[in-house]
């Protein structure tokens, strides 16, 4: 998990845990490697209310997570975690200008690139947001419980950053404590937390498999492929290929009647699908090149594999033979070209 996590937000944490600085949260968001980075931060501010403001100053309509520090001007970090997931319409709220950056002086922007999402999009990196939660135990360094809240609008973060504020207050409306010791199973049992671990995966997977349905169904292009795949008595193949921007699927038909016909229409990609057709014998290829350092799309092509098989299977009725991965190109093409040189002593003959 470190690897998706970026040098600077891990060294802004440790030098908080550190008392080597005063910041009051820390903004992280996603980038479009699927790595977490430090979007923007706030100082610790002699008002509790004025520091609550700096945070709202920092947030916009895009999704995020924000380490907030409860304690004022303590020997020691006490964290909330919170994702913030603005609904649609639940907030007005202006860019964040220059000029307004300058008055203040307890704000700070890291990093001025907005990440813009599609419907699509959102969904998914709020699963992903919701999957990496645990993992930020690995660098925050703290032995108590770090209580995580979803919040969609601005007073729903003054409240939640108010109550934690009350020592009284036992976290009744957070989503769940993110400790490591409760991850481990008593008496090999599952405890409350276990069960709700467990709920909460399979909701995100039926979330995940709704996505998955509207990107494939909708797409015409794959469906008229399909359908010339199946209609070609001769060699031939269907790539398929993940737009990673607007998460659709790209489909190219190709009839096979030389080598350099493949090699052209692969080109220099890295990873990629391929449903490969002699005969009436077909065969699925998932091709992953090893030196593919794309995380995000390792992650799509990863996740869209199995669905795209049960779609080829039980809705376009292909038999699907075989189903391999490959780490390198070249293993396709030998593969195929062994094919092509049988049909063509068999037509020799």
């Amino acid at each position: 998990m470190k690897r998706h996590i970026s040098p600077c937000l891990q060294r802004e944490i440790f030098l908080c845990n550190s008392q080597k600085n005063n910041k009051r949260c820390l903004v992280l968001s996603l980038n479009n490697e699927l790595q977490f980075v430090l979007k923007a931060y706030s100082i610790q501010n002699e008002e509790p209310s004025c520091d609550v403001e700096n945070v709202k100053d920092l947030l916009n309509d895009q999704l995020c997570y924000v380490l907030y520090n409860i304690t004022n001007y303590s020997s020691k970090y006490q964290w909330i975690l919170i994702l913030w997931a603005p609904e649609k319409n639940s907030i007005l709220i202006d860019d964040i200008h220059e000029n307004k950056e300058k008055k203040n002086n307890f704000i700070h922007i890291v990093d001025k690139g907005i990440y813009k999402y599609n419907n699509a999009s959102k969904k998914i990196n709020k699963l992903l947001y919701y999957s990496f939660k645990q993992k930020f135990l690995d660098i925050i360094f703290n032995n108590y419980d770090i209580p995580l809240f979803e919040i969609n609008n601005f007073v729903m973060l003054e409240k939640c950053i108010h109550d934690c504020n009350n020592k009284y207050y036992n976290y009744t409306n957070c989503l769940t404590l993110l400790n490591r010791e409760k991850t481990k199973p008593k008496n090999d049992s599952f405890d409350i937390y276990n069960q709700y671990n467990l709920q909460k995966y399979y909701l995100l997977n039926i979330q995940l498999r709704s996505i998955n349905n509207i990107i494939i169904l909708n797409d015409s292009s794959l469906c008229h492929d399909m359908k010339r795949l199946l209609q070609e008595p001769n060699i031939c193949l269907n790539l398929f290929y993940i737009d990673i921007h607007n998460y659709k699927i790209i489909s190219t038909h190709l009839n096979i009647d030389n080598i350099e016909q493949v090699h052209s229409i692969i080109k220099e990609n890295k990873i990629f699908y391929v449903i490969y057709k002699v005969l009436d014998t077909y065969t699925f290829f998932y091709i992953c090149n090893e030196i593919c350092t794309n995380t995000r799309q390792k992650f799509l092509y990863s996740f869209f594999k199995p669905y795209l098989l049960e779609y080829l299977k039980k809705i376009k009725n292909i038999p699907i033979f075989l189903s391999i991965e490959l780490s390198k190109t070249k293993h396709l093409i030998r593969f195929i070209n062994a094919d092509l040189k049988k049909n063509k002593n068999k037509n020799n003959n």
